[in-house]
């Protein structure tokens, strides 16, 4: 039974290794705009999220994944740096002092990270929203669905080669997985690589490894220097902190939904591994990590064990010295594509059977809408999470109930109203 339980921990790390790639390069390509050296940012993500990752596994006894934020890499990058002028350099320093400060909170102030409770609407709701959000991704990288100037999207032809083998990939993995077989993802993914390959879509570059001296450059990024942009920097902190307080108990709250429970001393044990591994990707220079709904793409097929969570961190790993290849293998996005949309109609799916005999008011019904919509189409937890939760409070109020509401959520209510009048 051991051995059987091994090989599904190994098929699922390997499916959600895999499937770490893309953020990992996205979010490297989307800091080079702002000035970051693309290769060293992305050896940075990669020794950050395999020690994470690995961390999680070891000492959380679970096997969510850490991968990039996107959306912050792009807040870094396009509101921070290029907007406000403010150097990668500060927004790596800020990155470091809001995940120290929330591992010294954590550890003399346990409770202080996360008493945040989500109202029950946006409980059920979470599950959904992050799957509707993995078939929009899985859907646009696989260009099953194209933007359209009088309409959000349209549907892609088959006539495009990355249209066409995203759908034969979802073909083969739906009928696998009704087959039973737990590997169904990774067989899918392993597929359309080789018949891509074999067609011509993608090629091995010329020079295929990367063995440059990124690692011996690896050193202190941050820039703690005292400017005039000291204000700035303070909110920014502050920000990053409230960030991975919302996103980390967003991920734990849909994890404790689709697979198992999770006591509170371990959810306190994954978020310490999220600020630490942040903290190592700022000093190295990279950008800010997350737990990611990929961990969800190896839950979809079995319930994994926490051995799944070693399996991925050597799965990523050897990708610093493979960058050339593995950025190839991502620029045809029909390998990870139908992965992504399988995980979200599984979430979805999952949600729905949460939520189809509760009985929700009007103010309930319209803030996990809320949710839902703008996880989908964003993936912007932070937006997502505070609109739907301010939205939740006034409307509970103007129907007569605000015996509902409770003191952490006017708290939290109150942190993203100040968050959407400072950034908009």
């Amino acid at each position: 039974m051991n051995l059987r339980e091994n090989k599904f921990d190994i098929a699922v790390g390997l499916t959600s290794g895999f499937s770490a790639i893309e953020p990992i390069l996205l979010a490297s390509v989307i800091c080079e705009q702002g000035g970051a050296d693309f290769s060293r940012t992305a050896t940075a993500l990669i020794l950050s999220v395999a020690v994470g990752t690995f961390a999680v596994g070891l000492w959380g006894r679970c096997s969510l994944i850490l991968a990039p934020s996107v959306p912050l890499a792009a807040f870094m990058t396009y509101e921070t740096v290029l907007s406000r002028g403010l150097p990668w350099q500060k927004f790596t320093s800020a990155l470091f002092i809001a995940g120290l400060l929330g591992l010294v909170a954590l550890k003399f102030f346990p409770r202080s990270l996360t008493f945040l409770k989500f109202p029950p609407p946006l409980k059920w709701s979470l599950p959904i929203g992050v799957g509707f959000a993995l078939i929009v991704e899985g859907m646009v990288q696989g260009r099953l669905a194209l933007g359209a100037p009088l309409t959000i999207f349209m549907l892609g032809s088959l006539a495009d080669p990355t249209a066409f083998y995203t759908s034969l990939g979802l073909i083969l993995t739906s009928g696998l997985l009704i087959m039973g077989c737990r590997t169904a993802l990774l067989i899918g993914m392993v597929a359309v690589a080789v018949l891509s390959f074999v067609e011509g879509f993608w090629i091995v570059p010329d020079a295929p490894f990367n063995l440059s001296t990124d690692l011996l450059r690896l050193v202190c990024c941050p820039d703690f220097s005292v400017t005039e942009e000291l204000g700035e920097w303070i909110g920014l902190v502050l920000l990053l902190l409230l960030l991975f307080m919302t996103e980390t108990q967003a991920m734990l709250e849909i994890w404790r939904k689709v697979t198992s429970d999770t006591s509170p001393s371990e959810e306190q044990r994954i978020l310490a591994c999220v600020l630490g591994a942040n903290c190592l990707s700022a000093w190295l220079g990279g950008c800010g990590l997350r737990l990611a709904p990929e961990s969800f793409v190896g839950a979809t097929v079995c319930k994994p064990g926490y051995k799944a969570a070693y399996v991925t961190a050597l799965t990523i790993l050897p990708l610093i010295f493979l960058l050339p290849l593995a950025k190839e293998m991502v620029s045809f996005a029909a390998i990870f594509a139908p992965a992504l949309i399988v995980t979200g109609t599984w979430l979805m799916g999952r949600g729905y059977a949460a939520v189809k005999d509760k009985n929700f008011t009007s103010g309930e019904a319209a803030a996990a809408l809320t949710l839902i919509l703008i996880l989908g189409l964003t993936r912007d937890f932070l937006s997502g999470i505070g609109l739907a939760l301010i939205l939740y409070i006034f409307l509970e109020v103007m129907e007569g109930k605000r015996y509902r509401i409770t003191i952490s959520e006017i708290i939290w209510a109150f942190l993203f109203a100040l968050y959407f009048m400072i950034y908009g």
